[in-house]
């Protein structure tokens, strides 16, 4: 009996083991993947508007920031939302707080 358990032992050992190599071969792969891609070139992408829409043809967009009970927060967050990030940038962005 004793026997038998070693043998079962030592096989979920190699088990968890191979399972173990196989993953950091995954993982192995994917860094690798990006050390080769990680200079290359990149070609800018157009806008999906393109670039002579008008302004005033783009929709309007709002922003809904989540405050409930927020007192000393609410400032932060509506001063974070101002920054210009990428839906900041979007034509005629303008910060309007009712």
């Amino acid at each position: 009996m004793l026997v038998f358990a070693i043998i079962l032992l030592r096989g979920i050992y190699v088990a968890c083991v191979l399972l173990m190599a196989l993953y950091t071969c995954g993982q192995l792969y994917l860094l690798y993947t990006y050390v080769r891609h990680a200079n290359s070139k990149k070609a800018a992408l157009p806008h999906p508007f393109g670039s002579a829409l008008a302004d005033n043809l783009l929709p309007r967009v709002t922003v809904q920031l989540p405050l409930y009970n927020e007192r000393y927060v609410a400032r932060r967050i509506i001063d974070a939302a101002g920054l210009p990030t990428r839906s900041a940038s979007y034509p005629g962005f303008g910060r309007f707080i009712g």
